[in-house]
């Protein structure tokens, strides 16, 4: 696996003091593999960008039938880019959104929430999901760095070899048992 250098090309903040700005990836090691005819992604081919208003229609165009066209990341894009203490980052590969991940710091700074993950059905299956989340993860480390927890919000069942990539950190018992 890879690393991810972030280097940034604008400084400059907006009036809510939130960074702007075009985030570009560049390989820290070599990485290419075959999935079948379509090539893998590598970090080098992405550029990163806060999401805006301007992307919207790229996004409903990208969540076309996701939870059979019942798609909750519409209605809430809006709220979400102007939320503090969210970063909603979008994948861009030759201009075009091509995924996007929202980040939301909660407990006091303690905890970071990943949530909303989607890649272009042109896209999926090449790994963008992979390198959008590392991204993230070492954005959220730079900016955040009392962030001690990540947890990543998912709505599909993992199979055993996806399972090994994450360790359990907590079990949740109910309190009440039936007699």
């Amino acid at each position: 696996m890879s690393a991810i250098a972030i280097r940034r090309e604008n400084k400059n903040k907006n009036r809510r003091g939130r960074h702007e700005g075009i985030w570009k990836t560049r390989k820290m090691g070599e990485r290419t593999r075959e999935r079948g005819e379509r090539k893998r992604v590598e970090d080098g081919d992405l550029e990163f960008v806060l999401a805006t208003d301007k992307e919207f229609e790229e996004i409903v165009s990208m969540s076309h039938g996701i939870y059979g066209g019942l798609d909750y990341l519409p209605s809430r894009y809006h709220s979400w880019i102007g939320e503090k203490d969210r970063m909603v980052v979008l994948a861009k590969k030759g201009g075009n959104v091509i995924a996007l991940l929202s980040m939301f710091i909660v407990d006091g700074g303690q905890t970071a929430l990943l949530e909303g993950l989607r890649v272009a059905p042109w896209e999926r299956g090449r790994g963008v999901a992979g390198v959008l989340q590392r991204f993230c993860c070492q954005l959220v480390k730079h900016r955040y760095p009392s962030v001690k927890v990540m947890r990543l919000t998912r709505d599909d069942k993992l199979t055993a070899k996806e399972l090994t990539k994450y360790r359990v950190i907590a079990k949740q018992i109910p309190k009440w048992k039936k007699k």
